[in-house]
């Protein structure tokens, strides 16, 4: 990223490590890195800060321009700018609450809340429990098959040892078999792969697929079918959010009441 280093501007020295300046308003190196940050992972992260840096520019000069043109004064518009500042405030102060209150939720209150509301957690589509490995090889392919389809599906070990010996990306075979998935999000990215492990019975084993340039092996380990309630352990994460939004819902409920009362008791607020 070019930096815009501008010399002489008699209003007082900038940051050192500003990338743009308009008038006295400056965007430093940070401001850039912590926007880019927000935006999440993107493949060209120079480009994504360029264009950050073109954009900030253009919303600088033509803020000064709308400032020159005395926008800002006009009533209308100067309500709309109060009334984004005080849900800026607002906002803040919310999050800001939430961060001083929150401990997360205990693995307690995540139990208490599984125990509570267990028919309502009832699975509404099967959950498959499925071994899934890529290779690079068709020959491997066909070996880590044979061996896939003689492995007993409660042998942990055995898995490993095929793992280590053919998958192409071994920590992705290995954190994928540990988990129920939904059958509607089961390798939606590998829809042959997928077709062939639904129509399998448990402990079965797919043929090779080729699909995307590798070649795939899956076993089906286990299927919870719709209707069963769910272990804690495949939703406890999804329960946790649960537990902490309905704790922020609580927490925003008491700070709105407690505010009213006391507005209330010192007469400054009145409502006809």
């Amino acid at each position: 990223m070019l930096l815009l280093v501008g010399a002489g501007c008699g209003r007082g020295a900038p940051p050192s490590d500003f990338v743009a300046r308009v008038g006295s308003q400056t965007l430093t190196r940070e401001d850039v890195s912590r926007a880019i940050k927000t935006i999440g992972p993107t493949l060209d992260s120079a480009e994504a800060a360029r264009r950050y840096v073109d954009q900030w520019i253009t919303d600088e000069l033509l803020a000064r321009e709308a400032d020159r043109r005395g926008l800002r004064d006009e009533p209308s518009l100067r309500k709309l700018i109060e009334e984004s500042e005080r849900s800026v405030v607002v906002s803040a102060l919310i999050e800001r609450v939430y961060a001083e209150s929150a401990d997360g939720a205990s693995e307690e209150l995540v139990q208490e809340y599984f125990n509570s509301h267990r028919d309502q957690l009832r699975l509404i589509e099967p959950y498959l429990k499925v071994r899934h490995l890529m290779l690079d090889d068709e020959s491997k392919a066909r070996a880590a098959q044979l061996r896939l389809a003689a492995a007993d599906t409660s042998a942990r070990d055995e898995w490993d040892r095929i793992v280590e010996e053919f998958a192409a990306s071994p920590d992705l075979a290995r954190e994928g078999s540990d988990v129920f998935t939904p059958e509607s999000r089961l390798l939606v990215d590998l829809p042959a792969v997928r077709e062939a492990v639904v129509g399998l019975r448990p402990g079965r084993t797919t043929p090779v697929i080729e699909a995307d340039g590798l070649w795939h092996v899956a076993q089906l380990v286990e299927r919870v079918r719709a209707g069963t309630v769910p272990r804690l352990a495949w939703i406890r994460d999804t329960l946790r959010q649960r537990v902490e939004i309905e704790a922020r819902k609580q927490m925003y409920t008491r700070l709105v009441q407690d505010l009213r009362n006391e507005a209330l008791a010192r007469q400054d607020l009145e409502i006809r």
